[in-house]
Parts: structure tokens; C-alpha cells; sequence
């Protein structure tokens, strides 16, 4: 198993490889450090990509091209009045399923301004999504909407500080179990039951706004990184991600052993080994 330095974990890495070898930290960090499956999308926001979001997940995708976009800071994004729609749910076909994105908020947003979400294309009949809530109470809330049924987990007031990059993570485990997590720590939980399952309300994902251009409601902030995970995530794993929101995205580095002893078949002895090593340093 790779080793973890959570303090550098919380420092975003630059582009460090190709993005084949991205997606394989990602695949790692999810499958033996939270003990899950993969995200199907992955946003990390890594620098160089300009308005363009490539996606490090597994379920291949044409990237995001978002609209007016800010300027590149902090290790992320700004979105202000800028959003991203696509026809597709990234591999979603049902519960469960988490929602998660690490921003830095600012000033000004729309009260429901959608962080990340699922909608019914060009409507928000049906949603699934992480947002802002009140711009009065300065609250976030995870929302879900389906069947005649609107619900809402709203997180608890002055949860929202500008400024702060916080990790926000809402996991839908079924049709009556869903939990919400701000900076790791969970923020409330809801058993309303919510009818209509994904497949059959939504076809599209929406980054940044609320779906549906008449009735758009924009998040504003930094942006450092989005994904969608077909899995649901439990206290442990929300309180990890949260703490080491870039380790995903980290080089994996993997001991190796090799023989020393030349007292049995088959083994090296420490000249030869010490020759390899210097071989491999130089190389």
C-alpha cells in the first residue's frame, strides 16, 4: 500500500504525468485508501487546462468546456456566473451514488446556485446536486427532487466561509438514505423517500449552475475539484476525503524489495543489487 502524507495532501500538485498515470492515482487512492470503487468523474482542475476540464474517472467522457470562465487561482477555477452542462450521467444507472467537490466559495452566489448535480435536461423537475442554499444564512444543502417530491438536507447556518476551501460531499444511498458531509463532518441526514430513481428523471450533468437556463442559479467561487463516485460514502471515507482532498490526484510511489543474500540459488548478492541500484538512480 502507498504511503500518505496528509499535510501534503492538502497542497494541490501541479500536472506531474500523463493522463493515463493520473487516472491510475486516482483508481489507487480510491480503491485501497477509502476501500472503494473508483469515481466515474473525476475533475481535478489541474493547471495548464485553461477552460477545459478533463476527466481523470473512469467513465470516458468529451471534457467540459465551461462557459466564460474566470481566471486560474488558488489551485482551482473561479466560476462566476459560469457553468457546464453535458447529456450524460457519467455511468450513474442508479443508487447509490455521491456527489462531491472541493471549492472555495465566494460572495454573490445564487441562493440554490448548484455546485455539481444531475438534471432532466433544460429543467429542474428532477435533480439530484450539491449547492448553496441561503445567501442570508450562508448554508449549503443537498437536494433531491423526483416524483412530485422535493427534499432538502440544509446544512446549518454560517457553514459557507469565503475564502476557506472546504470539501462538500453528498452521498445518496437510496431512494429513502441520503447524508450530507461539509468539511468531513456530517451535516445531517434524510429518509424521505424520493421516488423516481435517476435513469428515468435525469439526462444530464450540470456544473456550476442549477439545470435549466430559465430558472439558472449559479454558484460563485473557486473551483479546485468536482467528481461523481457510483458508490455511497460513509463517515470514514467522507472525513479522508476531506482531509486530503488532492491525494487522488498525488504520484503513487511503491516500495521495492530485491534479494540481497547470495547464500541461495537464485538470490543477488549486495555488490550486484548495489550496482542495479546506481543503475536505476542514473536512469
Amino acid at each position: 500500500m502507498a504511503f500518505f502524507h496528509r499535510k501534503l495532501y492538502q497542497q494541490k500538485p501541479k500536472q506531474w504525468g500523463p493522463r493515463s498515470q493520473v487516472e491510475a492515482a486516482v483508481r489507487d487512492y480510491f480503491e485501497n485508501r477509502l476501500g472503494m470503487i473508483g469515481p466515474t468523474l473525476m475533475l481535478p482542475v489541474i493547471e495548464g487546462g485553461g477552460n477545459v476540464l478533463y476527466n481523470y474517472g473512469s467513465n470516458l467522457f468529451n471534457p467540459f468546456t465551461i462557459s466564460s470562465p474566470g481566471e486560474r487561482m488558488s489551485g482551482g477555477l473561479q466560476f462566476v456566473s459560469s457553468y457546464a452542462d453535458t447529456q450524460s450521467l457519467f455511468g450513474i444507472t442508479g443508487y447509490p451514488f455521491t456527489l462531491f467537490a472541493t471549492i472555495v466559495p465566494d460572495t454573490g452566489y445564487d441562493t440554490a446556485g448548484s455546485i455539481i448535480g444531475f438534471y432532466r435536461y433544460n429543467s429542474i423537475l428532477r435533480e439530484y446536486n450539491i449547492a448553496f442554499s441561503s445567501q442570508a444564512n450562508l448554508t449549503y444543502a443537498l437536494n433531491a427532487k423526483g416524483g412530485g417530491v422535493t427534499t432538502a438536507i440544509q446544512a446549518a447556518y454560517n457553514t459557507v466561509v469565503f475564502g476557506k476551501t472546504q470539501s462538500i460531499i453528498g452521498t445518496f444511498r437510496s431512494a429513502t438514505d441520503r447524508e450530507f458531509f461539509i468539511d468531513g463532518v456530517s451535516v445531517g441526514a434524510d429518509n424521505t423517500s424520493v421516488s423516481d430513481p435517476v435513469t428515468t428523471t435525469c439526462t444530464e450533468t450540470s456544473i456550476g449552475r442549477r439545470g435549466g437556463s430559465a430558472d439558472a442559479a449559479y454558484m460563485r467561487g473557486i473551483v479546485q475539484a468536482l467528481g461523481i463516485v457510483p458508490a455511497a460514502f460513509n463517515s470514514v471515507q467522507a472525513a479522508l476525503l476531506s482531509a486530503e482532498p488532492y491525494a487522488g490526484i498525488y504520484p503513487r510511489s511503491f516500495p521495492r524489495y530485491f534479494p540481497v543474500s547470495s547464500s541461495e540459488p537464485g538470490t543477488t548478492s549486495v555488490p550486484v543489487f548495489m550496482n542495479h541500484y546506481r543503475q536505476m538512480r542514473t536512469t
